[in-house]
């Protein structure tokens, strides 16, 4: 051991080794020695010698030890030729005087151990220089320590370090107290910086410096070589030129939660069971850290894990422990923390809880529930002394907290829609009085002192429901079917719409009926839901409008009005009326221009009207004049054109003649006036050779008409009938 020693003193006599810190006014840096040989199986006698490895050493593994408070670091090679024997370092470094204080060097691998100066040696520089040169602390509060020390295989009977090319090799720990008195316990990242030479891959400061040297074994016996050398260093960076300070600065990569807070943030007053406490922990959450509750006797829950505030109740009174533990996520990184915190829960007022549900177990909001004094203990609530009034709330449930004790008796208002199936108290509770009916909506109860009456019920079945509407040709133009407009015998489905888009889930329909002869239909006993109401359109029948006339709740929104489709939404027990549909015919027989032909005319309603049809007006022509300049009209079928508005529609005729009722042939005229056509045709209004009925028709002459024409000519076997207030207007 001591040849070997020699030797590499022997090779490095030529570096100068600086006994001071200080020297000509400037820092003097020295160096780290690494001593490495080659293992003596690693070559053969024919091997050349292995020349200049490049060791690379660095600081790693950051740790906390929660019983001693110390702060560690592993020192850990890595080389770029395999197998290289690790013989001895000079260890070198600065750190920050205000965070870190030095303890020790520790747990070394195989026979390894410290050598001169041992205990390490550790200096503090001027309070500016390691804030110039490392970027610690603050100008002139940033003084940084430093270290020197060497460690050497001490002990040639074990096993020496043997640096691979993979991975990382440890050699010992370097080890500190924490010196500063408030470290961040969720960030602590303190900087440790390798004193090596100028080349900033290095590390290194000033020129000159020798900085880390290292050593290979040859394949002569004893005899080493220089090593290259390369340092990763530890929360720090290099960041200057080498020329001038400052060189560098801390950063935090390497960051560790050393001391971990489990305050419990919460009250510590007495309070009520049933009454809800918060709990969460005074620190800020530590990432990856896990959070284990007990909140003690009684409460409900009883345990939980995870940082976010719980909510916790309690079921009895007395004292209450409250109990919180931390552990790190990393193991040996941060110490654990445990706190606890006690509180009297005392006996309160009494409490009342239930809840309203259907058969099905689906919660019933929005239901009153009354709670009434029952002093004689008869089970019949004394209605003159209504002592609460609740409403179930979204899942169902009511309560009535803090009643004072004594007899009451709970009365549920039935809701709307819902059948009554049973009520009653599942929890023995000491009730005075049975409950003997389970459907008459009322549940006796008998309160003790701070009882919590648990579990008062009331089951309801849903009502079905029913849907109706109507189907007819809208001729008055109200969109409200009236007498004679309904569409008997038209087809109406009724489809599932289990996911509310206003599509039927499938083409086979729930129930289909047919339109009555006033056009109305029903479907009977439908379960609450959502559906799809369809027309399937009659013959010679085209879609005006379908809509819901009555504001029934629907979730769906009917956004097309012509498509013969309507959504409906049913509610218990709702009948969800007025579902309309109104369609008209193909042939119009609704005049709705002054056009004197094309869809909607008077001339077109004529023309495809059948015997027996009525030609009626929309409500926008009132008062306008329908000019007919195409010729004269036909009519050779019975046919009724009503009007009931005032001021009256006007048919005028620009050709000779205007109307021409062939034989055999009933036609009607009601509440209009005729202007007649130019002379040229026999009966300048009408040529009647039918059967012509006018009820409070005016009958007026062209202004071009000459005298002596006739306004209306009645033929052989013809009738003229005249009713109501009729006007010939005369030559």
């Amino acid at each position: 051991m001591a040849n070997r020693l020699n030797q590499c003193i022997q090779i490095f006599e030529t570096f100068k080794y600086a006994p001071s810190l200080f020297k000509t006014g400037y820092w003097k840096f020295s160096w780290i020695l690494l001593f490495i040989s080659i293992a003596p199986n690693a070559l053969k006698a024919s091997s050349p010698i292995v020349m200049n490895p490049n060791i690379t050493v660095r600081l790693a593994n950051p740790q906390y030890n929660c019983v001693t408070d110390e702060y560690c670091l592993d020192v850990e090679f890595q080389s770029d030729i395999p197998d290289q024997e690790l013989f001895g370092m000079n260890v070198r470094f600065f750190y920050e005087d205000q965070v870190l204080e030095l303890i020790n060097f520790r747990d070394f691998q195989g026979g390894y151990g410290p050598v001169a100066p041992n205990p390490p040696q550790v200096l503090t520089s001027p309070s500016a220089f390691g804030y110039n040169y490392f970027g610690f602390g603050t100008p002139g509060n940033g003084a940084a320590d430093w270290v020197n020390g060497g460690i050497q295989l001490v002990d040639e009977n074990q096993t020496p370090i043997y640096i691979s090319t993979t991975g990382w090799t440890k050699l010992f720990q370097i080890c500190f107290d924490i010196d500063d008195p408030n470290p961040d316990s969720l960030n602590f990242c303190p900087s440790v910086v390798w004193d090596l030479e100028m080349n900033p891959a290095n590390g290194g400061y000033l020129a000159g410096d020798d900085g880390v040297v290292m050593t290979v074994a040859t394949d002569v016996s004893g005899v080493t070589i220089p090593a290259l050398e390369l340092v990763e260093q530890f929360n720090w960076e290099y960041t200057g030129n080498g020329l001038a300070p400052p060189f560098g600065a801390p950063i935090e990569t390497n960051c560790i939660p050393i001391l971990i807070d489990a305050t419990i943030n919460a009250s510590t007053e007495p309070g009520c069971y049933y009454t809800d406490r918060v709990f969460q922990p005074m620190q800020p959450e530590v990432a990856g850290a896990t959070y284990q509750w007990n909140f003690g006797n009684g409460a409900i829950p009883a345990n939980a894990s995870g940082f976010w505030p719980h909510t916790v109740y309690y079921e009895t009174m007395g004292t209450k422990t409250v109990s919180l533990v931390i552990y790190p996520a990393q193991g040996g990184a941060a110490c654990g923390d445990s706190s606890s915190i006690m509180f009297t829960i005392n006996t309160c007022l009494a409490n009342i809880v239930g809840h309203i549900k259907s058969t099905a177990d689906a919660p019933i909001p929005g239901v009153n529930v009354r709670l009434y004094a029952d002093a004689d203990t008869d089970g019949v609530a004394d209605n003159a002394t209504l002592v609460r009034s609740v409403f179930t709330n979204s899942v169902g449930d009511y309560s009535m907290a803090s009643l004072p004790p004594g007899h009451y008796v709970i009365v549920e208002a039935q809701p709307a829609g819902w059948a009554s199936v049973s009520d009653g108290d599942t929890t023995p509770d000491n009730d005075v009085v049975e409950n003997i009916d389970p459907l008459d909506n009322l549940i006796p109860v008998s309160l003790d002192p701070g009882e919590i009456d648990m579990i008062n019920y009331f089951t309801e079945s849903a009502m079905p429901g029913f849907i109706t509407g109507n189907v007819f040709v809208d001729l008055d133009g109200d969109q409200l079917p009236d007498d004679g407009e309904g569409l008997n015998n038209v087809l109406v489905s009724l489809y599932d719409d289990v996911n509310v888009d206003g599509i039927p889930d499938s083409p086979t329909p729930l129930a289909t009926v047919l339109t009555s002869s006033n056009g109305d239909y029903a479907f009977m006993d439908i379960a609450v839901g959502d559906y799809v109401l369809v027309e399937t359109q009659p013959e010679d029948y085209n879609s005006v409008m379908d809509f819901d006339l009555s504001n029934d709740g629907d979730v769906v929104q009917n956004t097309d009005i012509h498509n013969d489709t309507l959504p409906v939404t049913l509610a218990n027990g709702e009948v969800d009326a007025q579902n309309f549909f109104i369609d008209v015919s193909a042939c119009s027989l609704l005049v709705t221009n002054t056009n004197d032909g094309s869809y909607g005319s008077f001339r077109d309603a004529i023309n495809c009207a059948v015997s027996g049809d009525t030609i009626i007006f929309d409500s926008s022509l009132i008062g306008m004049t329908i000019q007919l300049n195409s010729g004269r009209i036909l009519i050779n079928k019975d046919i009724f054109i009503h009007s009931t508005f005032s001021p009256r529609i006007t048919i005028a005729s620009q050709v000779d003649g205007l109307f021409d009722i062939a034989a055999g042939s009933t036609v009607e005229f009601k509440l209009v006036n005729i202007v007649s056509g130019y002379a040229g045709n026999i009966g300048a209004a009408f040529n009647n050779l039918g059967t012509l009925k006018l009820q409070d028709v005016s009958v007026l002459r062209n202004p071009l008409l000459p005298p002596g024409e006739y306004l209306i000519r009645n033929g052989p076997a013809s009738q003229l009938f005249l009713t109501g207030n009729c006007f010939l207007e005369m030559d």
